[in-house]
């Protein structure tokens, strides 16, 4: 079971990322109309903090990516396994 679920994970990890990222953007934005509307008081820049971190990160990976891919391997051709 778990080995179907990670599996599953591995194949479609483009739309489990997407799907956790609306899921974030819309609990941020009841959060945001609820502080404005409902005089709720929730803590709307931990929020913030948390995209930024994800954000960070990344893009350092996608600079390695960048630098992995034009410096260490041979243009045209697959890296090494």
């Amino acid at each position: 079971m778990m080995k179907r679920w990670f599996s599953f994970l591995h194949d479609n990890w483009v739309g489990v990322i997407l799907t956790m990222t609306l899921i974030l953007f819309f609990v941020y934005l009841y959060a945001f109309f609820r502080n404005g509307e409902g005089g709720a008081h929730f803590d709307l820049v931990s929020c913030w903090t948390g995209v930024g971190a994800i954000a960070t990160a990344a893009a350092a990976g996608w600079g390695k990516w960048v630098v992995d891919s034009k410096y260490n391997s041979v243009g045209g051709q697959k890296p090494d396994q």
